[in-house]
């Protein structure tokens, strides 16, 4: 019974620590002359042949790497979606790029949540911002 109020303990104290974590997470800073995008405008924009991504609450135009990006590239599954919980985990799977099923704010670790500040901060410097996910400003 010991070893089991520990676990307990010891889940309550992670949960602690992601919600202190979440609590610190870098805001996003809104440019205010770009549109919000809905999940299904980043779709059809993809399926229009854009190369864009949603990714913690912003959209990338991924046009600058069309190699990896583009059609039969390496990341060419995350055009189209919000590829927040996929590429915070670093896990290809469907639910992944599915907000209404795993959503960044709620569903990763604290390690996750640094791996995806990681992957913001990436695509901040080599590619163009060219909005924000608005169900992500609900």
């Amino acid at each position: 019974e010991d070893a089991h109020n520990d676990q307990g303990a010891i889940l309550i104290e992670e949960r602690q620590k992601a919600t202190q974590f979440k609590n610190k997470i870098k805001p996003i800073i809104k440019d205010p002359s770009l549109p919000d995008w809905s999940l299904a405008a980043i779709k059809l924009a993809a399926d229009n042949g854009e190369l864009v991504l949603g990714c913690k609450g912003i959209v990338f135009d991924m046009s600058a790497n069309r190699k990896a990006y583009g059609k039969g590239g390496s990341y060419n599954s995350f055009i189209g979606n919000d590829a927040s919980v996929s590429l915070a985990k670093m896990e290809f799977k469907a639910d992944f790029m599915n907000p209404s099923v795993m959503h960044w704010r709620t569903s990763l670790t604290v390690r996750e949540l640094e791996q995806l500040e990681y992957w913001v901060s990436k695509f901040s410097e080599k590619y163009q911002i060219v909005g924000y996910i608005s169900e992500d400003q609900k």
